[in-house]
């Protein structure tokens, strides 16, 4: 939430403050931190341990390398768009 208020901060300071441009924000943040989170060696370790000591499903390692594509292609796409509305392209 403290880096959504700092985006948010400077945004205004440049003058975009339209809900779109919060939109984006919002977007970005949230899916850049599931890419960091999905790329992770280690908490994607510790969440296997955790899903397979509660018997809860773990991914199959083809399921979970689709899943994480798609959410970079994702994170991606929004930032190239936020990029677009920052200059006004």
């Amino acid at each position: 939430m403290q880096l959504y208020g700092f985006m948010r901060i400077y945004d205004a300071k440049k003058g975009q403050v339209s809900p779109l441009t919060a939109l984006f924000d919002r977007l970005i943040r949230s899916t850049g931190f599931l890419t960091i989170l999905l790329w992770s060696p280690g908490f994607m370790y510790n969440l296997g341990v955790e899903f397979y000591s509660k018997r809860l499903f773990v991914f199959s390692v083809p399921v979970f390398v689709f899943l994480r594509t798609v959410i970079s292609v994702i994170t991606l796409t929004i930032g190239v768009f936020r990029f677009f509305i920052a200059f006004g392209w």
